[in-house]
């Protein structure tokens, strides 16, 4: 069996599964000091809550943050394999802080909290915040949230003492090895054992011949 061709088919087939790998990328912002008020608000696309009886909302003192990030709205949405493997997950955010932000944390909804990207952090700053969350979160736990109805956005939570302006996340994924990969590898292995097969057969006819 010649390996010359199952090597290309090998080649061409795992080309075609990076060529599938896509990159999606969202966002959120709002004002980095934002009326305060009495009541819950919309920040641009964060929604400023928390605890009732602790003050004004918007002052960055023990208030929650929610926001969405949408990727339905990426152009390579339509592509992205969210049944693959997630391989990066790049996550950004602008935190303008307040008191007592060394106990603060950031999650995906329905995930643990992240505390440790801000425990060195301290009050009056006005900060970028970048950190992979896959070295907290496993791809699949991600993958699942964010094709969860509605689908193709993921959800965010923020707590307790800043305000936050400005949120990214890019996530990138490749499809999982496809079974024409796994086949064509397969293949390869039958060709190297028939190929030595051969060789060991040729040396024995060669023996016999010399003998």
């Amino acid at each position: 069996m010649a390996l010359g061709p199952i090597i290309v088919i090998l080649v061409a087939c795992l080309v075609a599964e990076e060529a599938s790998s896509a990159t999606i990328v969202a966002t959120a912002s709002g004002s980095p000091s934002p009326p305060t008020s009495a009541n819950p608000f919309a920040n641009g696309d964060f929604f400023i809550a928390g605890p009732a009886g602790l003050g004004d909302f918007g002052d960055g003192v023990d208030e929650n943050t929610t926001w969405s990030f949408d990727f339905s709205t990426d152009p390579q949405w339509a592509t992205f394999p969210a049944g693959g493997v997630l391989s990066f997950a790049a996550f950004s955010v602008t935190l303008h802080t307040k008191g007592g932000v060394q106990t603060d944390a950031v999650s995906i909804v329905g995930l643990a909290g992240l505390f440790d990207p801000f425990d060195e952090l301290s009050a009056g700053l006005t900060v970028n915040i970048t950190f992979d969350l896959l070295d907290f979160y496993t791809p699949s736990s991600i993958l699942q949230k964010l094709v969860a109805s509605p689908d193709g956005v993921l959800s965010m939570f923020y707590a307790d003492d800043a305000i936050v302006s400005f949120a990214r996340l890019e996530l990138t994924a490749v499809p999982e090895p496809s079974s024409f990969a796994l086949l064509t590898f397969g293949l390869l292995g039958m060709a190297a054992v028939a190929r030595r097969t051969a060789v060991q057969g040729n040396a024995r006819h060669l023996a016999g011949r010399c003998s």
